[in-house]
């Protein structure tokens, strides 16, 4: 997933140096950003670049904001929004743009923008209604019914969207690496729900359920004996058979897929 997300999405890192002059490149089409700097016409008339938006925004006056916004992407897997804007301005919130017609959010510390809703969906678990971001119903694995997301448990997710990348350490209780169970501990304390600290307990802290009545904020386990006692990970339901996970030593906190690895117990909690 995290291999997908680096083809698909491309971001600049707003910090530092100055901006550049062009003359050894090729005239951009346009003034803004072109996948890896921001173009710009000095007082001169010549094109300049910058890889920072504020220098950007200094030179050229270009308009936006959002400290550390980050470009974002041009997914291939659905058809964009009709006639969005290829250089869109931050508005400083997430969801639906209707001006630039793209869709915000914010993903391990920056801004992304995308223009299809398929893909602004997968990465946040919101609808992609053009009235605004609503919390989407999430289809149950499995089953021809959906069931709501649940308000107490979405903060959970959320905050635990918001380690992405950070390592796996054994033991790891945050807010720099974690392991499965310590992400699932701290992200579910977000959410008012008090856990234990290991993946076995957590399992038994929750309501067992069956594979198709998972819904988003469920979590799911992994066991070596199909019980309680052969527990050894655990991870965060999403949607759609996707989980969030801190996996192993020399990986980092991701998103995978029961198509990867398929958990064998599952438990609602809160």
């Amino acid at each position: 997933m995290r291999g997908a997300v680096a083809a698909a999405v491309g971001a600049a890192t707003l910090v530092g140096a100055a901006a550049g002059a062009a003359s050894a490149e090729p005239a951009p089409r346009h003034a803004g950003w072109d996948g890896s700097k921001y173009w710009y016409k000095d007082a001169t008339g010549w094109w300049r670049w910058t890889s920072h938006y504020e220098k950007y925004q200094r030179y050229a006056g270009g308009s936006g904001g959002g400290s550390g916004a980050a470009v974002g992407s041009q997914g291939s897997s659905a058809a964009p929004a009709r006639g969005h804007n290829p250089n869109p301005t931050f508005r400083g919130r997430s969801g639906w743009d209707a001006t630039d017609r793209v869709y915000w959010y914010r993903q391990n510390g920056s801004w992304w923008w995308t223009s299809h809703r398929d893909r602004y969906e997968a990465r946040t678990g919101m609808s992609g209604g053009t009235g605004g971001a609503q919390p989407r119903t999430q289809q149950r694995s499995g089953s021809s019914h959906s069931g709501p997301t649940r308000f107490g448990t979405e903060a959970a997710v959320q905050w635990a969207m918001a380690q992405l990348g950070k390592p796996y350490a054994w033991g790891g209780n945050g807010p720099s690496a974690f392991d499965c169970s310590g992400l699932v501990q701290q992200a579910y304390q977000r959410a008012g729900i008090s856990l234990p600290r290991v993946a076995d307990a957590q399992y038994r802290a929750s309501t067992p359920l069956t594979r198709d009545q998972l819904r988003r904020g469920d979590l799911v386990f992994w066991s070596s004996n199909g019980s309680a006692s052969g527990v050894h990970h655990v991870a965060v339901y999403l949607g759609g058979g996707q989980y969030l996970e801190a996996p192993r030593p020399g990986r980092s906190v991701r998103i995978s897929s029961f198509d990867v690895y398929r958990p064998t117990l599952y438990g609602r909690v809160g």
